[in-house]
């Protein structure tokens, strides 16, 4: 399942500056309260917040504090922490965001940017039957939900109780199956132990 499209949108929603700018100031102020009232004092939040937000908005927010992202790797921190601490300062983040005025018109706009995006994937692939045509779309919806899900657990969460008791698209049950059966902590368990045990021949 391609999820090419995602990405495009992705980017296309990043140059959207016209759409993002009305809120922009109010987003701006909301993501600062948040780091200098939580992570201010906390070497690793602060750091986890400019690895989310970005070295251009360190420099302008924190001029005086070193953009420095080995703090969230070994031998600092192990990969689980940093994901975990990563992770919640993006819900804290996030949650900033719930009511910001004139968001709805911006989500508007990211709506339109996705839908035209999919619709110009779908259209660059050969001529299918309707049955086709639906799978094809709900496949390309699921991988690129799965890919959305992998990055904020916030949003699989809360995208999981809506779906509760609703068959899940192939993509999304591979996602569910894989997170279920351990994820990335089981593989690269895995991946170890046939390391060690091919050494040993």
């Amino acid at each position: 399942t391609s999820i090419a499209w995602l990405r495009t949108a992705e980017d296309e929603c990043a140059l959207d500056a016209d759409g993002f700018a009305p809120i922009l100031p109010e987003v701006s102020k909301r993501m600062l309260d948040v780091v200098t009232t939580k992570y201010a004092d906390q070497q690793q939040g602060l750091q986890a917040a400019f690895s989310i937000l970005g070295d251009q908005w360190a420099k302008s927010n924190f001029p005086d504090i070193e953009n420095d992202p080995s703090v969230l790797r070994e031998p600092f921190m192990s990969q689980r922490d940093a994901t975990m601490i990563l992770n919640q300062v993006r819900q804290d983040l996030l949650s900033a965001l719930g009511d910001v005025p004139g968001q709805e018109s911006y989500k508007n706009s990211v709506d339109d940017i996705m839908r035209t995006c999919l619709i110009k994937q779908l259209q660059n692939q050969p001529i299918q039957d309707a049955a086709s045509l639906r799978a094809n779309v709900r496949d390309s919806i699921g991988g690129s939900l799965a890919a959305v899900w992998s990055e904020y657990p916030e949003i699989e969460a809360r995208d999981l109780k809506r779906l509760r008791g609703m068959p899940l698209p192939q993509p999304l049950r591979a996602h569910v199956y894989y997170k279920q059966l351990g994820g990335d902590e089981v593989r690269d368990r895995y991946k170890q132990l046939l390391t060690r045990t091919m050494q040993k021949r």
